[in-house]
């Protein structure tokens, strides 16, 4: 059997590291090396590692400083001694067969990404949604159009969890995490990867348990309290990097209006941003005036710059943006924002 690496970044995560660790160890394909690398903990995080160590020789701690899950990862790939590795999240769970059926699946020697079906929970456990795609094998080219186009509303396009890397072709085109990135740093993972292999195995079985809505983590607080003018500037580089992939894949004829379409998604996420953040119409005028210095892409396939590929709600947005209409934009989405808090209380949220 080949080795398979899990690579577990961990930064203050005891309260739910060992059930973390306790899925991990209890996989059916047992010719594993668990790689905890501990990113300056400071809650007993590492400790727990270095008892869970003791007990499985299967898995190493390896310390360092803080420097965020990016650099935790890096490391991993660089210590990693598998021909293989998973990335997995220390608030999350690996149903036993996880290694074992992407480790099939990724038998075929054209086959350079393996990846499954997940699961999401809440807080307490509970398994609230999934997500999976058709059992498939199909080249790389073909699995990037569904990458590029459903990357913002599912999360198997944008996360490197449920996925098994060749740890051989992360190294010979140094594909890294970017590590001083607060957002979409593992979507740019992916894209890098695909540019790089063949095939791709999607096994649409649900094989991992994804804990969303972390509270309190870095990407929250950055969205709250960084500036507008930076955040929109990262996603600019990110437009940039899905670009480079459209063009190295040769995708504009079978996904023709993706990049302006991705670039509109981007834009209305961050007016969407805008409205939660601030608290006065000047300080949002100040924000939409940031937007509009940044000209559109040209549709290929149109020749035009109005907003398209995004629901009809958030193109009304772009429009009064794209006019500088902000008065009526502010009043838009602040209904749009009350209505949504409304049906997230009556369905018992917070």
């Amino acid at each position: 059997m080949a080795l398979i690496s899990i690579v577990i970044p961990v930064y203050n995560g005891a309260a739910t590291l060992r059930a973390c660790l306790d899925s991990v160890l209890a996989q059916t394909y047992r010719d594993l090396e668990i790689l905890l690398v501990d990113d300056g903990s400071a809650d007993g995080s590492l400790e727990i590692g270095l008892d869970y160590a003791a007990r499985d020789p299967r898995l190493r701690v390896l310390r360092g400083d803080h420097a965020g899950p990016g650099a935790a990862r890096n490391r991993g790939i660089r210590e990693a001694r598998g021909t293989h590795i998973l990335f997995a999240d220390c608030d999350d769970i690996c149903e036993p067969e996880l290694a074992e059926k992407l480790s099939a699946a990724a038998e075929e020697k054209t086959v350079g990404l393996a990846l499954c079906g997940m699961m999401i929970t809440n807080e307490a456990g509970r398994v609230t949604g999934a997500f999976r795609e058709e059992g498939r094998r199909c080249y790389a080219r073909a699995y990037a159009t569904v990458t590029l186009t459903k990357w913002m509303t599912n999360p198997l396009c944008g996360g490197v969890y449920c996925k098994l890397f060749d740890t051989r072709i992360l190294r010979e085109n140094n594909i890294l995490f970017e590590e001083h990135s607060t957002y979409a740093e593992d979507f740019c993972f992916n894209l890098a990867y695909l540019c790089h292999i063949e095939n791709v195995a999607i096994l649409p079985d649900l094989l991992y348990r994804y804990y969303m809505g972390r509270p309190g983590s870095l990407t929250e607080k950055n969205l709250r309290e960084g500036d507008f003018g930076k955040l929109w500037q990262r996603r600019q580089e990110v437009i940039g990097r899905f670009e480079e992939v459209y063009d190295t894949l040769d995708l504009k004829e079978t996904c023709p209006g993706a990049v302006p379409a991705f670039f509109w998604t981007q834009a209305a996420d961050m007016i969407a941003l805008s409205v939660r953040r601030e608290t006065d119409f000047s300080a949002f005028s100040a924000d939409m005036a940031v937007l509009r210095r940044t000209p559109p892409p040209r549709n290929e396939r149109t020749g035009g710059t109005r907003p398209e590929g995004v629901p009809a709600k958030d193109a009304v947005s772009l429009r009064l943006m794209q006019a500088g209409r902000d008065r009526a934009l502010w009043m838009y989405e602040r209904g749009r924002r009350r209505l949504r808090l409304i049906r997230r209380r009556e369905r018992g949220g917070t």
